[in-house]
C-alpha cells in the first residue's frame, strides 16, 4: 500500500508564490525554480491532504517533512497503529525521531478503552467464581493507570491506549 500525502510550501517572503508537493523531487524541483525566480530560502509546510496514516506522521514528525517524505517513499511505517506508536514516542514519551524510528516497535498498542483492557487482562482464572461479581475493574484500571501501566490516548487518537 501507497500512502499518499499533499503538503503545501508557503514562503516567508511577500509576493512569492506557494506550492503543492507529494515527493521529495517534487519540492526540490520547486524549490530550485522558486529560489532561481525569487532567490527565497524559507517556507513554512502546510499538511493539506492525504490518508490517515500520513497525518498521523505528520504529527509524529512534528512538520519535520524531509524525514515525513523519506518515511513514506521508503515504507518504513505503512500502518496507522506503527503511526499511532512513533507519534507516541515523539510526542508523549520525548524522543527525537531518529530514536522514535529506533523505538517505535518496543510502544504496546491496545484499540479500545482502558476497562476493556482491564476485563481482558484481568486475573479471573485465579479468582474463584462466586467472586467475580465482587471485582470492580474500574478500580483496578484506575490503579494501572496511577502505576503508569497503562493510559488512554485521547484527541485524534481516541479509542487507542498505551501499555506497559
Amino acid at each position: 500500500m501507497t500512502l499518499q500525502i499533499t503538503l503545501c510550501a508557503v514562503p516567508y517572503a511577500y509576493g512569492v508564490p506557494f506550492f503543492y508537493f507529494e515527493t521529495l523531487e517534487e519540492y526540490k524541483e520547486q524549490y530550485q525554480k522558486q529560489f532561481d525566480k525569487y532567490h527565497c530560502e524559507e517556507y513554512e509546510f502546510q499538511y493539506i491532504d492525504g490518508d490517515d496514516i500520513t497525518w498521523v506522521l505528520w504529527k509524529a514528525c512534528n512538520e519535520d517533512i524531509f524525514k515525513l517524505l523519506e518515511i513514506i517513499e521508503e515504507e518504513l511505517i505503512t500502518t496507522e497503529e506503527d503511526a499511532i506508536k512513533l507519534y507516541v514516542c515523539t510526542n508523549i514519551n520525548g524522543d527525537t525521531l531518529e530514536d522514535a524510528l529506533n523505538r517505535y516497535k518496543d510502544i504496546y498498542l491496545y484499540q479500545g478503552s482502558m476497562e476493556d483492557y482491564g476485563r481482558e487482562e484481568f486475573p479471573w482464572s485465579e479468582i474463584p467464581e462466586w467472586a467475580h461479581a465482587f471485582i470492580d475493574i474500574h478500580k483496578y484500571v484506575n490503579d494501572m493507570d496511577c502505576n503508569g501501566q497503562i493510559y488512554q490516548l485521547d484527541g485524534d487518537f481516541n479509542g487507542w491506549c498505551v501499555v506497559g
